[in-house]
């Protein structure tokens, strides 16, 4: 993923920020499943997950 589609600067409609904030959510989520390469990179992600 490059830093352009980390940045959105369009306005937003406040009544679907929750829709907006769920699917980057999302995306972060997808990213950081995908780094996962071994046993030892899911203890780490699985550690760092519970500390939010």
């Amino acid at each position: 993923m490059s830093d352009r589609e980390l940045i959105d600067r369009r306005s937003w409609d406040l009544a679907d920020s929750h829709e907006t904030l769920a699917r980057h959510l999302g995306a972060l989520t997808r990213r950081a499943l995908c780094s996962v390469r071994g046993e030892t990179d899911a203890v780490q992600l699985t550690a760092t997950a519970l500390l939010l």
